[in-house]
């Protein structure tokens, strides 16, 4: 009778532990997430001074940049570069952005951002993002 008891309870034990295990596995290094907020950082202060390859040095140099509502998209450093050198030329108002969050998705991360630029966008980022030598680039975005 003991036994049983006991293969239950080692039963339920493990059922409660795997969870929790499995979302410890999930969860992003403190470190990382810093890192990740000073690549948004780093984004907004070169948004706001209008330097665009500021901006395109933050991807990596194959990196591809969609947006909801343009159909052609920017594939690599210098069509990112060139995409929003029109934008912030065109942008009156300030970014200012915050991450919403980071999941690990193998040695990348991918990063839900919320964005607003002054007064006249507002909206959410995705970006894929890899580690390029001691710093993390974007590999990916789409913006919607």
């Amino acid at each position: 009778m003991k036994i049983p008891l006991a293969v239950t309870l080692v039963g339920l034990a493990i059922g409660f532990a795997l969870p929790t295990f499995a979302q410890e596995q999930n969860t992003v290094d403190p470190e990382v997430r810093q890192q990740i907020e000073t690549l948004l950082m780093k984004f907004g202060e070169a948004f706001n001074k209008h330097d665009p390859a500021a901006i395109a040095a933050l991807y990596t140099q194959n990196a591809i940049r969609l947006e909801s509502w343009w159909s052609e998209g920017a594939l690599g450093q210098q069509a990112i570069e060139k995409s929003y050198a029109g934008m912030v030329a065109s942008m009156p108002g300030e970014f200012v952005g915050r991450v919403v969050q980071v999941y690990p998705i193998g040695n990348d991360m991918c990063v839900i951002t919320k964005d607003s630029e002054g007064a006249s966008w507002k909206g959410y980022k995705t970006w894929i993002c890899n580690r390029d030598a001691d710093t993390w680039k974007i590999r990916m975005e789409y913006v919607n």
